[in-house]
């Protein structure tokens, strides 16, 4: 839970122990293991979510790979990214399918970041990404989290 600017209590759709900053649907949400300074030279993950699917990207690789959004899909993902250690994993906020793997990326200890859909697409454009798929998406998005 949460409180907005007017001290309305909100249920948050963040595991415990993250925030929202801003207080805004869609702003940036840190968990508590969040580093302010971004990836910097570091490792970072950027997934694309859909109702089915997450697309995922790591910062200064090509490769773009492809799980199901479901539990079993979303095990083999934190497996997957604890081993690899990044310093952020990005995802936008995508009205509620982001929850799940956000939960268990935090539970598994990794930073996480919900942001903003508009804030990345913004981002892709000024980096002149003008193309839009699923993989180019995570792709922009392991980039944002280079530079947020």
């Amino acid at each position: 839970m949460w409180a907005d600017r007017d001290g309305a209590r909100r249920i948050s759709p963040l595991p415990p122990g993250s925030i929202e900053i801003g207080g805004e649907r869609g702003a940036v949400r840190l968990s508590p293991h969040q580093s302010p300074n971004g990836c910097q030279g570091r490792r970072c993950i950027g997934i694309d979510v859909a109702k089915a699917w997450l697309d995922v990207a790591t910062s200064g690789e090509e490769r773009v790979w492809r799980v199901r959004n479901d539990s079993d899909g979303i095990t083999t993902l934190v497996a997957d990214l604890a081993a690899r250690a990044p310093q952020l994993v990005v995802l936008e906020a995508t009205g509620g399918h982001e929850t799940a793997v956000t939960a268990a990326l935090v539970a598994a200890g990794l930073a996480v970041a919900v942001v903003n859909p508009r804030q990345v697409r913004d981002f892709a454009k000024a980096t002149g990404h003008l193309a839009k798929s699923d993989a180019l998406d995570a792709r922009v998005l392991a980039r944002f989290a280079q530079r947020i």
